[in-house]
């Protein structure tokens, strides 16, 4: 499906001059994140045989996930946030981009982490205390030919020691690097300007990608860019382009497709200024922009196939003329004309029944967690 995808790229034949010869493929930077809720060994790990037990306490249960990693031939960094009772155990409370990170999903940066609990069948305990982790790739480069294996290896080792629930969100920074060039100074201010009209002009194409709660519907950790208080009420996309075009820096750009009333916001990546459908604030803080639409999955190919659609939606803004991203037309055959194949395989409205909880995974009955 994704084969071609670092050629040229795709676009109509009446938007770009044909005797223009083709750009190299453009090397970015990714880096993703996700977060689960481990819920007992895995039945062919290690320990599964001999029953022994999944342990309760946090720093054990990161433990059992960073070992994993580590037998899948992984490098792992384990830390914890600064404010953490179990801090003292691991070396670190920052974590550490050049390898795998776990960690504890932690909503407020002074608070402690938070579990979810869980009943398990055939206990005798009816609840049981769970945390939810927080697994951060290292950044990998497309220029690499292996980071695609990368990615998926990491992602199938956990399922490897233990049976988990997929919560929260997938996150995807994608950054403007490459690995003999890392420190090129990011995002130029019109590529930055194109990224963000071309999202807020398919918006709409790709929110079908995904389940209604990702949609806008009144989910706090998930705001729409372009139905923002600043630019709701805007009709017409031509005056979000002009609106975005004129932003004379990047925070500029922040301000705008990250739309926050209140005074006291920043814009510095880590305030409530972040939590939209694509933050730009994260250029901020990480130079790299980040994509938080996608549900939290534990499957290593569905994961790769949303990275690899961001990454061909980044790189055609990047390298396309600013009279192509700002065009008539935002329909999903607009989209695909523009980018090429390989864009996610729900190419309709997704429609979730509800799902009976497999019994050998438990029932998550209570949860404070994103």
């Amino acid at each position: 499906m994704f084969s071609g995808f670092f050629s040229p790229v795709a676009s109509p034949s009446s938007s770009f001059n044909s005797d223009t010869p083709p750009c190299p493929p453009l090397s970015l930077s990714v880096s993703i994140q996700f977060d689960g809720t481990a819920v007992k060994r895995a039945a062919g790990s290690e320990y599964a045989y001999l029953e022994f037990p999944f342990p309760g306490m946090l720093e054990a249960q990161l433990l059992v996930i960073a070992h994993g990693l580590q037998d899948a031939g992984c490098k792992v960094h384990v830390y914890l946030p600064p404010t953490s009772l179990c801090r003292p155990i691991f070396s670190s409370d920052h974590p550490d981009y050049s390898v795998w990170n776990v960690t504890t999903e932690v909503i407020d940066h002074n608070a402690e982490p938070d579990y979810v609990m869980v009943t398990m069948p055939g206990t005798s305990s009816a609840m049981q205390p769970r945390v939810t982790f927080r697994v951060q790739s290292p950044i990998v480069y497309t220029s690499a030919e292996d980071w695609q294996r990368e990615l998926q290896v990491g992602i199938a080792s956990i399922a490897q020691v233990v049976d988990w629930h997929a919560t929260g969100s997938l996150h995807v920074h994608v950054g403007r690097g490459s690995t003999s060039n890392s420190e090129n100074g990011g995002y130029t201010l019109d590529e930055v300007k194109k990224i963000a009209m071309f999202c807020c002009r398919f918006e709409g194409v790709i929110d079908n990608f995904h389940p209604v709660p990702r949609r806008d519907h009144g989910e706090y950790h998930c705001m729409s860019n372009r139905k923002n208080g600043l630019l709701g009420p805007i009709a017409r996309l031509r005056q979000v382009y002009e609106r975005i075009w004129a932003a004379e820096n990047i925070m500029d750009v922040c301000k705008i497709v990250n739309y926050c009333p209140d005074n006291d916001v920043t814009y510095n990546g880590l305030d409530r200024a972040r939590f939209f459908k694509v933050n730009f604030t994260s250029l901020n803080k990480h130079d790299t922009i980040e994509f938080r639409q996608h549900k939290g999955i534990d499957d290593p190919q569905e994961v790769l196939e949303w990275v690899l659609f961001v990454l061909k939606l980044v790189t055609f803004a990047t390298e396309a003329p600013i009279h192509v991203v700002a065009a008539r037309g935002n329909t999903f055959e607009d989209l695909v004309s523009m980018i090429g194949p390989g864009t996610p395989p729900r190419i309709a409205p997704i429609v979730i029944p509800e799902e009976p909880v497999p019994d050998d995974l438990g029932t998550i009955v209570e949860t404070d967690v994103f």
